[in-house]
């Protein structure tokens, strides 16, 4: 059997789903967390992010600094986190894209995470540190009006998100609103797309259709 052979059955939560009833202002009305795969502590992943209300922001350094506008919607972040413990675990970075800085609330999606993890074994640090902004996506996880309300991960040492940005990128469902963004060690990439018309039987089933 491959890693990929054991993708999560979507109503079975012992698979890799847990889903926690909140409403919410835009389209979805649940979080949810998603798996592919049984057993590493490193692999690729994907956020969906709402954004309530429209912003004008930098992304950190990213072009120079310069503010680009981002509209209410809704968004895709790809990334990955290939070691096997410390910050840049699988759990580890995902628990820490699910937090914001101090004086802010987490995004709520954050318990559902967390207690996934216990479920099958993916060890995070439970009194992680401050968080400070770094990473281009910070920039936007940060804002009050953004939540996080799925993640979809690949437990594989195989680093995917440059085939899972090219797949949204190709799908007809997403744009690409500031070339490159999130991707700076990716040169022609671009990892934070614009979902443009979110479809929920779509996102149910994107875990199936993900590169492998």
């Amino acid at each position: 059997m491959k890693w990929y052979d054991s993708i999560a059955n979507f109503t079975d939560v012992k698979e890799g789903i847990l889903r926690g009833r909140y409403k919410y202002p835009l389209t979805s009305k649940y979080v949810s967390v998603r798996a592919i795969g049984k057993s590493t502590q490193n692999g690729t992943y994907l956020l969906r992010i709402t954004l309530d209300k429209s912003h004008t922001l930098s992304f950190g350094r990213f072009d120079g600094g310069r503010k680009i506008e981002v509209i209410a919607g809704e968004y895709f972040y790809i990334g990955s986190a290939l070691a096997k413990r410390g910050a840049t675990s699988l759990g580890n970075r995902l628990q820490r894209h699910c937090r914001k800085t101090p004086s802010k609330t987490n995004h709520r999606i954050l318990h559902e995470l967390r207690s996934y993890f216990d479920s099958v074994g993916i060890k995070y640090t439970s009194s992680p540190s401050p968080k400070k902004l770094f990473w281009n996506i910070d920039h936007l996880l940060d804002i009050d009006d953004a939540e996080v309300i799925g993640v979809i991960f690949a437990r594989n040492p195989i680093p995917l998100e440059n085939d899972w940005s090219k797949f949204l990128e190709k799908s007809g469902r997403t744009s690409i609103f500031a070339k490159g963004l999130g991707a700076n060690d990716s040169p022609g990439h671009t990892h934070v797309q614009r979902f443009d018309e979110p479809d929920e039987i779509w996102w149910e089933q994107l875990p199936a259709l993900l590169p492998k």
